[in-house]
């Protein structure tokens, strides 16, 4: 590699298209190996792994024994693409539905709340989840009639469950777009008077890497809601690029941790300190927080051994709906959490 760096000399292999397994050997500190690492990957490169010099053949045993060859996955054609008249047809025909997955808190293991999901059950293409028809809904200035449906059919739910005296805290995602429509709060709150919903009882999910970009716009409703007791999340923390004024201009009571954070702070220790920092930093600011994508036991005993407060994830529950749900709480380890419902 004549006048080149290890760095120039991965772009050249992606360049051939090279196939064949790749160790990354270096004295320099893990998070630049880790770095470049991601940089290989994201290269379509086959990265094994990497090491830090002095190694150990132990070590570079390990990572050649999981070599296998890269194999070039070839996409199936996507779908036609979904057209506003289908997403108009779709809400007006009643065909939203919502699943939940469960969250539990740590400290007890029970199961507390549930983050509800928007569903498509679309009468050709299938059950459908939001990543197919959020964005097209924003974009065709459909969101608020989806999250009109989504709220209330979530609130019937809850209703439903407060009358079997099942007591659950409810996450629901709210886009950004709607935070900024008029009238919007008296809708939400309005709704949750309705159905006779504690307001401490429903917890709106903001994407924060959304909502920096409407922050003006969205603060007024968001302080409504908080004045009538309602809960607010700011979830994928972490993956945005204002965070900290975030949390300092906005009156979030909840902190969901990203699960790109969750699923590599095993293995990972810049990913374990974002990790550990976030929920330092929530409980300075006397916000809870919970592990998203929890997916392996492992994964579980570090969101513990961090001091987070709940989490969801695949390792307790995928996304159901409601029948599926009430049987799963009652099959759980230990017996459902009982919420105090407040006069207010």
């Amino acid at each position: 590699m004549p006048e080149m760096d290890g760095v120039e000399f991965l772009r050249h292999l992606s360049e051939a298209d090279y196939s064949g397994g790749i160790i990354l050997l270096s004295a320099e500190d893990e998070r630049i190996l880790e770095v470049a690492n991601n940089l290989a990957k994201a290269r379509n490169l086959n990265v094994l792994g990497y090491i830090s010099k002095p190694f150990k053949r132990k070590s570079l045993g390990l990572l050649i024994s999981e070599y296998s060859p890269h194999v070039t996955i070839t996409s199936a054609p996507p779908p036609d693409e979904i057209t506003e008249e289908e997403l108009r047809s779709g809400i007006n025909g009643d065909e939203l539905l919502v699943a939940f997955q469960a969250k539990t808190a740590i400290a007890t293991d029970k199961v507390i709340g549930v983050e509800a999901l928007a569903r498509w059950n679309h009468s050709e293409r299938g059950l459908l989840p939001p990543l197919t028809f959020i964005s097209l809904a924003e974009r065709c200035q459909l969101i608020d009639e989806l999250t009109h449906s989504i709220y209330r059919k979530t609130l019937s739910q809850m209703r439903n469950w407060l009358d079997k005296d099942i007591t659950l805290e409810v996450a629901i995602n709210i886009s950004v777009n709607s935070f900024t429509s008029d009238g919007f709060a008296d809708f939400l709150i309005n709704t949750a008077e309705e159905y006779n919903i504690s307001p401490e009882l429903i917890i709106f999910e903001v994407t924060e890497s959304r909502l920096m970009d409407n922050m003006l716009d969205c603060l007024e409703t968001l302080l409504q809601l908080r004045m009538k007791n309602f809960r607010l999340s700011i979830d994928d923390f972490g993956t945005g690029h204002s965070t900290m004024s975030q949390l300092k201009n906005v009156p979030f009571t909840e902190l969901k941790i990203d699960q790109s954070f969750v699923g590599s702070a095993c293995e990972n220790s810049t990913a374990r300190s974002i990790f550990e920092s976030s929920v330092f930093l929530a409980k300075k600011l006397n916000m809870s927080t919970v592990a998203e994508g929890v997916e392996t036991r492992e994964e579980m005993a570090l969101v513990e051994e961090l001091g987070c407060d709940q989490m969801q994830g695949f390792y307790i529950a995928k996304p159901m709906f409601a029948d599926k749900f009430e049987k799963f709480i009652q099959t759980w380890p230990n017996s459902l959490l009982k919420i105090p419902i407040s006069s207010s």
